[in-house]
């Protein structure tokens, strides 16, 4: 693929071909080795703030409006019914508009996370 483009003129150098990207490496010294465990200590932070706090406040979050909604049933079952349920009475308390969103949200959901093939 691209045999018959011709070579693109770089606007900086004039010359007909990009340098081959191979990089640059920083001299390993003791002030960037200390920029770079501050910047691999920001990213842990970040990581743990978006995957565990955000998840586990949205788990929670979930939980309590499933529990605000529908109580505690007796056989609940393993079908998907219960969101349905759930779906009618937020329509009552809230809006009918919100149902709509919440179904929404609930069909889209399940696409959202990667899933891992084995």
């Amino acid at each position: 693929m691209g045999a018959r483009i011709p070579n693109i003129v770089s606007p900086i150098t004039g010359e007909e071909e990009a340098a081959p990207g191979l990089g640059y490496t920083f001299p390993t010294n003791e002030e960037n080795l200390r920029r770079w465990k501050r910047w691999w200590r920001i990213c842990n932070q970040e990581q743990f703030f978006l995957f565990y706090v955000i998840g586990l406040l949205s788990l929670l979050a979930l939980s309590v409006l499933a529990f605000s909604t529908l109580g505690i049933q007796e056989n609940v079952g393993t079908d998907l019914a219960f969101i349905k349920d759930e779906g009618n009475v937020l329509a009552d308390v809230i809006a009918p508009w919100f149902a709509t969103f919440f179904f929404a949200a609930a069909s889209i959901t399940p696409w959202s996370e990667p899933h891992v093939r084995s």
